[in-house]
């Protein structure tokens, strides 16, 4: 508002000077020029109000000396040029002070501009020639600040969006501003350095508009989030971690319910038949104070089945237990698997008396293992055998030495098989292959039975046999020097 009124005080003082000088010096437009035109002048370029009063006060001091030359008989065109020279001095302090004030104003900008912490590019309109731009820009381009003439000079450095498509000149934040006038705030942008790394930043432009409102200038600020951004990433990688932890805990809780409820169904059971098969053989003996032979057999037969059963059971949670707590020791010795599979399928025999086992195959070699643990192996998979195939259906064992390194044992059954993508899944804590337990168990067999195969240093897998049903088997290392077994054939059952 000031430099408003200052503006129109010395169109003001131009008008007044050019009726009186009309008056002064008819027919002459000499002094009219000389005294209106540094004037207008300092009208257009406004200095400082001192130096406007100053420039006041000269004119009018000009004019009284200019009248009082003309009344003494002096000739006016001298005069003229004498009072235009001195004008022309004053015109001269005019553009000095505008030159000093802006050169201070650009000094305070730049200043400023130096000491933020962002990075900041001012550029003309409309071309895109650089005006300004700080040393923080520079570091955050990763290069030294060439000044661009046009806005094709950007190209020198490429901005790209947070998905890595690449901006168009007339895309850039600080184009857009310059084109339509918009205002951009905070718009994420990644921008490639010369090691090869991307820095991601929030860009912030706007116009620069003068007097008229017509952008003259635009301005890009910006700011490096790469910090924030990797405080983002690892926030959500921590909250995942979390989400993904507090799934497996409800899952292990789940299984640990799930656990419990099924062992204690699987422990009830034998203990129930024991417990039957007691009272039963009680009662018989406290009506006839004797006990029929052969009930009394059967009876025992029984009670030796659960007992088995029961043994089993707990077998594979004290398993469980050692190796999960990692105190599960293995004793190695060579032995022959002919011997072992032979074992494994006396007890499957005695736990399944209405079942036919059958042996088949060859081994060359005596293989180092704990002999209790892998007979446990084979007595898991012989009773897997026998729950998920039919009941006039044989279960095979066979031995097999496919490589001088590799020993074989594989257990077969004429069952509905195993999908192919479950075949990694049966061999998880608690996994009932069926979804359901119509075939009892605590879904830890397999698992147990892996984890020992895998401390003698062989695999555990699972594939579809030929014609139908489920192979198990379980490879074993043999050592280069081991002696020689001897071909079996064999039925048991």
């Amino acid at each position: 508002m000031r430099h408003r009124i200052l503006r129109w005080l010395l169109v003001f003082l131009a008008f007044v000077v050019a009726v009186v000088d009309a008056f002064l010096f008819p027919g002459l437009y000499i002094p009219a020029v000389v005294f209106v035109l540094p004037i207008l002048t300092a009208a257009y370029f406004l200095p400082s109000p001192r130096v406007v009063a100053g420039i006041a006060a000269w004119t009018i001091a000009l004019q009284v000396v200019a009248y009082l030359l003309e009344g003494n008989g002096l000739t006016l065109l001298p005069a003229s040029y004498l009072l235009g020279l001195s004008l022309m001095s004053a015109l001269s302090v005019v553009l000095s002070d505008r030159a000093r004030r802006e050169a201070g104003l650009r000094t305070r900008l730049e200043s400023i501009v130096q000491q933020l912490p962002a990075g900041v590019i001012i550029v003309e309109a409309p071309s895109g020639k650089t005006v300004l731009a700080n040393q923080q820009m520079e570091q955050l381009r990763g290069l030294s600040t060439v000044p661009e003439d046009t806005f094709a000079d950007f190209n020198r450095y490429p901005m790209l969006r947070p998905d890595g498509t690449p901006y168009g000149i007339e895309e850039l934040p600080l184009a857009r501003s310059i084109r339509s006038g918009e205002q951009v705030t905070d718009e994420e942008v990644l921008i490639p350095r010369q090691d090869g790394s991307r820095i991601a930043l929030a860009a912030s432009s706007a116009p620069i508009r003068d007097a008229l409102g017509r952008i003259t200038a635009a301005v890009l600020v910006l700011t490096d989030i790469s910090e924030r951004k990797r405080a983002e990433a690892e926030r959500e990688r921590l909250l995942a971690s979390e989400q993904e932890a507090r799934s497996r805990a409800e899952a292990a809780v789940n299984a640990r319910d799930n656990f419990i409820s099924i062992a204690a169904h699987e422990l009830k059971t034998p203990i129930t038949s024991l417990r039957g098969f007691a009272q039963l053989t009680m009662r018989q003996y406290q009506k006839t104070g004797s006990l029929d032979g052969a009930r009394l057999a059967q009876a025992m037969e029984k009670t030796n089945q659960q007992s088995l059963r029961l043994t089993c059971l707990v077998d594979q949670l004290l398993s469980l237990s050692r190796l999960e707590g990692g105190k599960l020791i293995l004793y190695p010795e060579d032995l022959d698997l002919r011997q072992l599979a032979e074992g494994a399928m006396e007890t499957a025999r005695t736990l399944h008396p209405t079942r036919t086992f059958e042996l088949r195959g060859s081994l060359r070699s005596c293989v180092p293992v704990d002999g209790l643990r892998m007979e446990q192996v084979l007595t898991n998979l012989l009773d897997n055998a026998v729950k998920f195939s039919p009941k006039d259906s044989p279960i095979e064992v066979s031995l097999a030495q496919p490589e001088p390194i590799w020993a074989e044992i594989a257990v077969r059954d004429h069952g509905d098989g195993v999908p192919r993508e479950i075949r990694e899944m049966i061999f998880q804590q608690y996994f009932q292959a069926h979804g359901e337990r119509r075939a009892g168990g605590m879904g830890l067999g397999l698992y147990i039975s892996r984890e020992i195969v895998a401390m003698h240093g062989g695999a555990l897998y699972c594939e579809g046999a030929e014609g139908g049903g489920t192979r198990f088997v379980v490879r074993l290392p043999i050592p280069e020097i081991a002696p020689q077994g001897t071909e079996v054939e064999a039925r048991v059952g």
